[in-house]
C-alpha cells in the first residue's frame, strides 16, 4: 500500500510541475467537452429506458417518474464533478484556469438543486400513485434493521441526502462565527455522500445499470475512490510533517 501510494504522488507531482502540460485554453475545452458529454449522456440512458415520450406526456405517473430518474441520474453526474473540481482545486485553477471556481459553485448550486428535486418527485410519485402524502417516508425513514433488503438502499440514499445539506449549510454559511473554523470539515462530507449516492443508485435505481452507462459509473466511482483516497494521504502527511 505503502509503495503503491509513493507511485501515486510521484505522478502527481510530476503532473502538476511537469513542463509538457496543455495550456489551461486546452484544458478548459477538453473540461467543458467532457462534462457537457456526460451531461448529454445521463439524458440520453434516462430517454432509452423510458416508453416514447408521447406516453409519457399522455401518463402523468410516467412522466413524473421520468423526471424523477432524471434529476437522480443527473444529480449523481454533476456529484462526480464536485468530487473532481473540489478535491483538485488548486490544481484546477492552475491548468484549466481561474473560472473554474465560479463554474464549481454554479455546478454545486444546480447539484443540490437536483438532490431537492429527486427525493421531493418521488414525495409526489408516491401522492399520485396512493393519494397519500407522505414525505417522511422520502426523508427521513430511516432503518437499521430493514425489512426488505432495498430498505437500505433506500436508507442510503436519505444519509446521502442530509450529508449533503449539511455540507451545503456549512459551505453557505461559513463566515458564521461558529462554524468558520470547522466548515471545510463538514464540507467534505460531500465525499461520503457521492459514494452513498452511488450505492444507492447502483441498486435502487435502473438507469445506472443500463450500458454503455454502466461503464461511465465505473469510472467515476473508480476516479473519485483515487481522489479521496491520494486527498487523505497528502492531509495526513502535511499533518505530519508540520
Amino acid at each position: 500500500m505503502a509503495g503503491w501510494l509513493s507511485w501515486l504522488e510521484r505522478c502527481i507531482h510530476i503532473a502538476e510541475v511537469g513542463g509538457s502540460n496543455p495550456s489551461p485554453a486546452t484544458m478548459a475545452i477538453v473540461f467543458v467537452l467532457a462534462w457537457t458529454l456526460s451531461v448529454l449522456f445521463s439524458v440520453y440512458t434516462v430517454f432509452s429506458t423510458s416508453t416514447s415520450f408521447s406516453v409519457l406526456i399522455a401518463d402523468r405517473d410516467l412522466l413524473i417518474n421520468f423526471f424523477q430518474r432524471m434529476a437522480g441520474l443527473l444529480a449523481f453526474n454533476f456529484l462526480f464533478f464536485q468530487v473532481l473540481i473540489g478535491s483538485r482545486m488548486k490544481y484546477m485553477r492552475s491548468n484549466v484556469g481561474e473560472w473554474v471556481f465560479k463554474f464549481h459553485h454554479l455546478e454545486g448550486t444546480l447539484a443540490f438543486i437536483l438532490v431537492i428535486a429527486h427525493p421531493t418527485l418521488f414525495v409526489i410519485f408516491n401522492y399520485s400513485l396512493s393519494h397519500k402524502l407522505d414525505p417522511f417516508y422520502v426523508f427521513t425513514d430511516f432503518c437499521a434493521l430493514c425489512s426488505k433488503p432495498v430498505d437500505y438502499f433506500y436508507t442510503l440514499g436519505r444519509i446521502s441526502f442530509w450529508l449533503i445539506v449539511f455540507a451545503v449549510f456549512a459551505a453557505k454559511f461559513r463566515s458564521n462565527s461558529l462554524i468558520r473554523k470547522h466548515w471545510r470539515k463538514v464540507h467534505s462530507l460531500n465525499y461520503i455522500a457521492f459514494f452513498l449516492v452511488a450505492i444507492h443508485a447502483y441498486f435502487v435505481g435502473r438507469d445506472v445499470q443500463v450500458k454503455p452507462f454502466i461503464y461511465l459509473f465505473y469510472f467515476y466511482v473508480s476516479v473519485a475512490a483515487i481522489l479521496v483516497i491520494t486527498k487523505i494521504y497528502f492531509f495526513f502527511r502535511e499533518k505530519k510533517l508540520s
